[in-house]
């Protein structure tokens, strides 16, 4: 019964990822799946909350950013 449910569960996670806009972008991505998608998708909420595609980037430190200042540098995940 629990294999039931996991197995409906899953197709109800594909088919809304299949039908909204942040899941056709999130699953273009090589390597993200329709449940990968769903994680992030929730995390994010909408993708108007970020002004710019660099800002959802950097949410989720794929564009992370080297900041240098004088002799030092380091790395930061967030483009303010």
């Amino acid at each position: 019964m629990v294999q039931e449910h996991s197995e409906q569960l899953d197709t109800a996670i594909r088919r809304s990822i299949e039908q909204s806009r942040e899941g056709k972008i999130l699953t273009s991505i090589p390597g993200i799946g329709s449940i990968q998608a769903a994680a992030r998708s929730a995390a994010m909420g909408n993708v108007l909350n970020f002004e710019r595609a660099s800002r959802l980037k950097a949410y989720f430190g794929w564009a992370p950013q080297e900041e240098r200042s004088g002799t030092s540098a380091r790395s930061s995940s967030f483009d303010p």
